[in-house]
């Protein structure tokens, strides 16, 4: 297969990340890939979430198909933001893959029902 040809097949099966705000219930829900080409949008939604009168922001992780190192930047700018405004975030459905992630970057904890998802042991730190 010739390197020119891997692009056209990536662009074919990746999916666009797919964000809605409920301004009146405090809920972001992400559907499909939040990877660096569109973690940018969940920016953008907290940006309107930060502005509504909720002190209690949830970010519906259920339908998010992949999550790469921007997505889990993005994910721990959302927990940032929501401490730096006297807000919470909780987390709402990953899948297991992005559950093992969310504790490795430490954030397992805002996880809304940590034991409906899958049972992982936190990694030890080094240094």
């Amino acid at each position: 297969m010739c390197p020119s040809a891997v692009p056209a097949v990536a662009e074919e099966y990746s999916r666009p990340l797919l964000v809605s705000i409920d301004l009146s219930a405090g809920r972001i829900r992400l559907s499909g890939e939040l990877d660096r080409a569109c973690a940018h949008h969940l920016g953008d939604a907290l940006a309107a979430l930060a502005g509504s009168p909720h002190r209690s922001w949830t970010i519906d992780l259920t339908r998010v198909t992949f999550c790469d190192a921007e997505g889990l930047r993005a994910l721990t700018r959302a927990r940032d933001l929501a401490g730096s405004r006297g807000c919470t975030v909780r987390l709402v459905g990953p899948g297991a893959t992005l559950a093992h992630l969310l504790i490795l970057v430490d954030l397992h904890h805002l996880v809304a029902d940590p034991g409906s998802g899958p049972t992982l042991a936190p990694v030890p730190r080094r240094g």
